[in-house]
């Protein structure tokens, strides 16, 4: 078996999801984690879902205290240029 895991939290549509599915499947790779999909919301009966070595987060990897304030103070900055 691989052990080379696909990580995606750019944009959905950069991964191809069919050859990601056929290469989970036929062990190409070991797995995937994807932050990010297309479409979303994912299907109920995406292939994906079912997979016990695809970890799918929906836009929660930028969910950490650091990256929200970092987030805010560059939204401020945005609105408010001193």
């Amino acid at each position: 078996m691989k052990t080379s895991i696909i990580i995606n939290k750019a944009r959905g549509s950069i991964i191809n999801e069919s050859n990601l599915i056929k290469a989970i499947k036929e062990e190409i790779i070991w797995g995937a984690g994807l932050d990010v999909i297309v479409p979303e919301p994912m299907k109920a009966n995406n292939p994906l879902l079912s997979m016990e070595n695809v970890v799918i987060t929906s836009h929660i990897g930028s969910a950490t205290k650091e990256a929200r304030s970092a987030m805010t103070i560059f939204v401020l900055k945005m609105l408010y240029p001193f």
